[in-house]
């Protein structure tokens, strides 16, 4: 899926509208610098509307400086500073409350709920990602007939989204195919997750389209940092 995102992306060497609000700050990395990894923000305007922007990257040098305007008129700059931080912004942002988050490879591994309050405010987040500070998942649904899929998405502490009334599987969600009727999932952020097993529909009205995939069974699990947990549906 990133991988995907990462195609789309549109670039331009252009500078922001001044006079609008921003969020921004740094990501450290802890560990190695990531092969690929996308920062971005999902959420509600003041006004209701359900919006998002997003940049990814996949390093090829040690310095590099680039405007993602994909989302026009928002914008996302994305300026790598060696091997050890990149500093982003997310320019052009109305006022409401958004999750912004980052992933690397397909999981999520960081995330903060911010409110900007004002057209002319600077909200800044800053995200320590660190590889030794995460978990995995063994999933199994060997009696379970058909084109199986998993996804995980995260969750708060108390089991809801992480975002209030909002559904975040499309935009946090990790998909996996089981084979041999397992799956393997690593890399995950220790927390709470909501784990789908989903079976492919073939709709009659689109016979030679893809499939759908449908929830056959949903639970919740723990991830804990440099454990793997079985979860067998």
């Amino acid at each position: 899926m990133l991988s995907r995102w990462l195609c789309a992306v549109a670039f331009a060497c252009c500078a922001p509208i001044s006079g609008a609000a921003e969020i921004g700050g740094r990501i450290v990395f802890a560990g190695e610098t990531p092969d690929l990894f996308m920062v971005a923000y999902v959420g509600r305007t003041r006004a209701g509307e359900r919006i998002t922007c997003f940049s990814s990257a996949s390093p090829v040098r040690p310095e590099f400086r680039m405007w993602d305007n994909a989302a026009r008129p928002r914008q996302t700059l994305l300026e790598l500073r060696g091997a050890e931080s990149c500093d982003y912004r997310h320019t052009e942002v109305p006022p409401g409350t958004y999750l912004v988050y980052v992933r690397v490879g397909e999981p999520p591994v960081a995330w903060k709920v911010v409110r900007v309050t004002r057209a002319d405010e600077r909200v800044r987040v800053d995200f320590t990602l660190d590889s030794g500070e995460t978990g995995g998942l063994s999933v199994e649904a060997a009696s379970t007939p058909g084109e199986l899929n998993v996804r995980l998405t995260p969750l708060d502490d108390r089991g809801r989204s992480l975002l209030e009334n909002e559904d975040l599987s499309d935009r946090l969600g990790v998909v996996e195919y089981l084979e041999d009727g397992r799956a393997e999932l690593d890399g995950l952020r220790e927390g709470l997750y909501r784990v789908e097993l989903r079976r492919a529909i073939v709709s009659p009205a689109r016979p030679k389209g893809p499939p759908e995939y449908r929830v056959l069974r949903t639970t919740t699990v723990t991830v804990q940092r440099g454990k793997r947990k079985r979860v067998a549906f």
